[in-house]
């Protein structure tokens, strides 16, 4: 008798996982489908660092891409959006906040360890994680854009013009720099971003308290107003704080760009730094 209901309920367990199975398998398709998901390009043989370098290989179209950042970890690709069509194109998302029903929202209350490594898909919202933040600021000089669409039909952005997130040690002390450019409103977003410490529900890093009051990890000011994109709440939209504006947007990204797609040259050298890599045939 025990034999019998360990088979039962052995075949009731597998049922459960293939229907969680093809549960992400059809959110994925229809992902691609509602978006228009497309990376239907022969890439170069070289391992594109990012976004910009998928770019100059001649991908034209947004969408989910693999790239290789100077990690020295050859065989582990990260896969991540890449926006084609802004401003040029060749953005790599690393935050994304939407609606994504009626699938469950992804929840940005997470350890210090999750936000270390990154979690989410780039297929709805995520977090690439501050470890590759770290990685890919230190290895190359880039850009930061914040682009939002508000509930109003609006669309609004702002870039700084260096980025520059430290090691763990640092506490991934975040360092912006550079002339600003968008709408005065969102750039204050950026206003008190630099200096700060990363903070999360179990490693508190401002005295504040602001993941406590807020929810979610960044790098929070004392008073925990000033700029909250991780921040719980999102129900069809969220209401963002930048300085002293507050705005319910329904989709928000934020992004990084070699610097030196912004000059005149509008060039990338491809993987100046490959660790050795080689690509197999």
């Amino acid at each position: 008798m025990k034999v019998v209901w360990a088979v039962l309920w052995a075949a009731v367990v597998m049922m459960e996982v293939k229907e969680v199975k093809d549960k992400n398998e059809g959110q994925e398709k229809n992902l691609r489908q509602m978006f228009n998901f497309s990376t239907t390009y022969e890439p170069t043989s070289v391992r594109p660092v990012d976004c910009a370098d998928h770019l100059m290989a001649g991908a034209k179209t947004s969408g989910v891409y693999e790239i290789y950042p100077f990690t020295c970890s050859c065989n582990k690709p990260v896969t991540v959006w890449c926006d084609m069509e802004t401003d040029g194109g060749g953005w790599t998302v690393f935050l994304s906040r939407q609606d994504t029903s009626p699938w469950p929202q992804v929840d940005f209350n997470r350890t210090w360890q999750e936000y270390k490594e990154g979690f989410g898909s780039p297929y709805d919202e995520y977090y690439l994680g501050n470890e590759m933040l770290h990685v890919m600021t230190k290895s190359r000089a880039y850009t930061l854009r914040l682009n939002t669409q508000q509930v109003s039909g609006g669309i609004s952005f702002a870039t700084y013009e260096t980025i520059r997130v430290g090691d763990e040690d640092s506490r991934y002390q975040m360092t912006l720099s550079g002339t600003q450019h968008g709408i005065s409103s969102m750039t204050n977003c950026f206003r008190y971003l630099t200096g700060r410490y990363f903070t999360t529900l179990d490693y508190n890093s401002d005295s504040g308290n602001c993941v406590a009051k807020k929810g979610g990890g960044w790098w929070w000011y004392s008073n925990c107003n000033y700029f909250n994109p991780t921040a719980a709440g999102f129900n069809q939209s969220m209401e963002l704080l930048c300085y002293t504006l507050k705005v319910q947007v329904t989709r928000l990204q934020m992004m990084l760009r070699p610097q030196i797609c912004d000059s005149a040259f509008k060039t990338i050298h491809l993987m100046d730094m490959d660790c050795g890599c080689q690509v197999a045939h």
